[in-house]
């Protein structure tokens, strides 16, 4: 349902804001109804850290240090590998 909205604005605003719209071929209430959807939508999103903070534990254990695992998982990658091999590898990881 529609509902009439009377607007009280500075004149220079009403003029570029009618210019806007007739650029468009749309109506100025469709301009401003737009603009208002999008101000509110993106009062509704959530930050980044809002969404982290949903996120489910991961289930990795805390203790381990990743770091330490991922060079040890690569030195067993890589180490049965010739060294002119190994530079390869290294340079496109």
């Amino acid at each position: 349902m529609k509902k009439v909205l009377h607007l009280t604005m500075d004149d220079e605003v009403v003029r570029l804001a009618k210019q806007y719209a007739n650029e468009r071929n749309v109506s100025l209430s469709v301009v401003v109804e737009a603009y208002l959807r999008k101000l509110y939508s993106s009062n509704q999103r959530k930050n980044i850290i809002d969404l982290v903070e949903e996120l489910e534990p991961s289930g990795i254990d805390p203790s381990i240090d990743l770091i330490e695992l991922y060079y040890e998982e690569r030195y067993a990658k890589f180490s049965s590998l010739d060294s002119s091999s190994y530079e390869l590898h290294r340079i496109f990881l």
